[in-house]
């Protein structure tokens, strides 16, 4: 067999493997987002969580002033609920109160919004980096023309030396692909992948184009 141009391709037209990874993560990102921040997501559940973590803290103080001197409770009840609030407020909530018979449930709320936090935390740190290297993965597999040779010369044609005869050759004539083309004395960039194993240059085929 000779040399044959399979074409000018852009590099995603000859990385197969890369340009489909791109196509595969790009619905899953937009699944975590759903996930973190959709109808039915983490935010949402923290949300609820923060609400039913500032009911309970209300309900305790509201059984607070009926057993106690308001006058005493209502002088610290503002800075309380402002402390509260600040917290609920923050993106990884800081909860640390003590509000009597309801301290136990209020220190499983927080621990459950200090968690859900962790997780909404932890998957952007994922999540950031990963679209950035996606993002300039995309960039580079839209870049070319890149022409793309083929050939399988055995010993029985001549071997590499065969190989490198027509290849020779083929570049002395210049390469064409429709509007695209390289003249001989043009100046060129590129690498040549060789493999005598017939097994390896089907792997081959599962990573880069090759017919």
């Amino acid at each position: 067999m000779t040399v044959g141009v399979i074409g000018a391709l852009p590099i995603g037209g000859i990385n197969i493997s890369a340009a489909a990874a791109v196509d595969i993560v790009a619905p899953l990102f937009v699944q975590l987002d759903l996930a973190l921040f959709g109808a039915f997501c983490l935010g949402g559940l923290q949300a609820d969580i923060s609400a039913q973590f500032n009911a309970a803290v209300q309900a305790q103080l509201s059984v607070s002033l009926t057993i106690q001197n308001p006058l005493l409770l209502l002088s610290g009840l503002a800075n309380l609920m402002a402390n509260i609030q600040l917290a609920l407020a923050l993106p990884i909530p800081s909860i640390a109160l003590d509000v009597g018979a309801n301290a136990s449930l209020a220190l499983a709320l927080g621990i459950k919004l200090g968690g859900i936090s962790a997780l909404i935390e932890a998957a952007l740190a994922v999540k950031l980096p990963a679209v950035a290297f996606f993002a300039a993965l995309a960039a580079a597999l839209s870049a070319g023309p890149v022409f793309l040779l083929n050939f399988d010369v055995d010993v029985f044609s001549g071997g590499l030396a065969a190989a490198g005869g027509q290849i020779a050759a083929q570049f002395a004539a210049g390469l064409v692909d429709g509007g695209n083309f390289i003249a001989p004395g043009e100046p060129v960039f590129g690498i040549i992948l060789l493999t005598k194993s017939p097994t390896v240059f089907a792997s081959l085929g599962t990573v880069l184009k090759i017919a």
